[in-house]
């Protein structure tokens, strides 16, 4: 990953501006844990794309690993406003709602994931947590 990171730094440095080499180097960073870095490269891309719908969805999940749900639940919004259908937007509302309490919303929001990507890597993430709240919510075996 540390090769990936510096090819991509250096392609950034030829061409500041490529919102898609930003979104590649922010999805990198946020995965090794730099969150502040991959936010300030979706800040980059959000100052001169405020539509990037993608970015945002991106950007609320950087927002929620930093413990910063506010932030996280507005770029969501936005994000949503934008395109009502984007999964990654549905499955960070769907884990703001679960950690807020909000368990109904929150399934709501993941099935919507399950609807737009159903065989994809957002669909798999949104199945996962469907089951994870079905089993915080099971009553206990009995012996």
């Amino acid at each position: 990953m540390p090769r990936a990171q510096a090819a991509i730094s250096t392609a950034i440095a030829l061409s500041p501006d490529d919102p898609e080499l930003r979104i590649d180097r922010a999805g990198m960073r946020a995965e090794a844990g730099a969150l502040r870095e991959a936010v300030e490269d979706l800040d980059h891309v959000l100052a001169r794309a405020p539509r990037r719908a993608d970015a945002l969805a991106m950007r609320a999940a950087a927002h929620r690993r930093r413990d910063m749900a506010s932030l996280a639940a507005t770029d969501v919004a936005r994000a949503l406003a934008i395109d009502p259908d984007l999964p990654e937007a549905w499955l960070e509302r769907g884990i703001l709602a679960r950690r807020a309490g909000r368990d109904d919303e929150a399934r709501a929001a993941w099935i919507r994931v399950l609807a737009a990507d159903p065989d994809g890597p957002v669909g798999d993430a949104a199945r996962l947590q469907i089951e994870a709240l079905e089993l915080a919510a099971s009553p206990p075996a009995r012996r």
